[in-house]
């Protein structure tokens, strides 16, 4: 059975959203097992990283709020991965959800990594003033994400199950 797997990503700036996926026909990502998706660059982009050689896809097709940023040029060197140069933001609503869609009775590697890079030029990030937002997947807390400092890097990865009756849906 398949269904729709909801990240709920509360305010938050979302750089890169990895998930293991095994795709219905048609669907554009069906020549994968899964989706990498690159939060922020331009719609209908696709890429494949030079170092791991897994391919990225705009987000656009898996949400509909948010807005589009690149990072703080300082922020940018060439060490930085590329997926982490772009990202997108959720100034509006308490959550801002990605619909990818899934088949009950499948594990499911899910991994999120964000940073600040003061896109906005307010480098607002700090201890005493940190960025904080909560992940959920579905209704299910996941984690939260402490930003105290403009360039460093959180991720966060989960192992899922899911289990979808004909009565359900997806979380």
């Amino acid at each position: 059975m398949a269904g729709h797997l909801i990240s709920c990503i509360g305010w938050c700036w979302l750089v890169e959203y990895g998930l293991l996926v095994h795709p219905s026909s048609g669907d554009r990502v069906s020549e994968h097992r899964y989706v990498s998706i690159d939060c922020g660059i331009s719609s209908n982009t696709n890429y494949t990283d030079e170092t791991t050689n897994i391919p990225y896809v705009s987000d656009d097709g898996f949400i509909v709020t948010g807005a589009d940023h690149t990072i703080a040029s300082n922020y940018a060197d060439s060490s930085l991965e590329k997926q982490l140069q772009t990202l997108r933001s959720f100034p509006n609503g308490s959550r801002n959800c990605y619909a990818l869609t899934v088949t009950s009775k499948q594990k499911y590697l899910v991994r999120a990594s964000f940073m600040y890079g003061s896109y906005d030029g307010l480098n607002r990030a700090s201890p005493s003033n940190p960025l904080l937002f909560d992940l959920h997947l579905g209704v299910n807390f996941w984690a939260t994400v402490n930003i105290t400092k403009a360039s460093d890097v959180h991720r966060a990865e989960a192992i899922l199950l899911l289990l979808l009756t004909p009565h359900q849906s997806a979380w």
